[in-house]
C-alpha cells in the first residue's frame, strides 16, 4: 500500500513585505528542519518560528493526507 503525505506550512511575512530572496530560502530550510523534528517527535502540526538580529518571524505547518 502507498500513502501519499503532503506537508504544508505559511510563514507571516506581513510585517516584511520586501524580505530579500536570501532570507526567504534561510526561512525555508529553517521550516524543513523544524518539521522534520517534530515529525520524529510524533507531532501532525505545530508553529514555527525564526528569530535573529532583523526579523523575528513566525509560522505555522500541518500535514494531510490528500
Amino acid at each position: 500500500m502507498e500513502v501519499i503525505v503532503e506537508v504544508k506550512y505559511n510563514w507571516n511575512l506581513a510585517d516584511y513585505p520586501d524580505l530579500d530572496e536570501e532570507t526567504k530560502e534561510l526561512l525555508k530550510e529553517h521550516a524543513e528542519e523544524r518539521i522534520f523534528q517534530m515529525r520524529k517527535e510524533g507531532y501532525h502540526s505545530g508553529e514555527l518560528h525564526y528569530e535573529d538580529n532583523d526579523i523575528s518571524v513566525w509560522g505555522w505547518w500541518y500535514w494531510i493526507i490528500p
